[in-house]
């Protein structure tokens, strides 16, 4: 199953950031950006059951892991 992901791309300087809702239907799940190395990443809660979500980074990819299904939460990803 996959992540629903609704994202906003703009530029910061000279670094591109994408904006994005994210809406979890499992456990873990990937949300692909179109950056080829990313930077930063942080996560903000909108609406959330899980207190204890982990993310990790490889390449243009944002890894979520202990997530529940239905939490709803922003990321805000910085790269090149």
């Amino acid at each position: 199953m996959a992540y629903t992901v609704t994202a906003t791309k703009c530029v910061i300087g000279n670094k591109r950031a994408e904006l994005a809702e994210v809406t979890a239907d499992a456990a873990s799940g990937t949300i692909p950006c179109s950056l080829g190395k990313i930077v930063s990443v942080s996560i903000a809660p909108k609406s959330m059951a899980s207190a204890a979500i982990k993310l990790s980074v490889s390449g243009g990819t944002v890894t979520v892991s202990n997530a529940a299904s239905g939490d709803d939460f922003f990321i805000t990803v910085i790269g090149q």
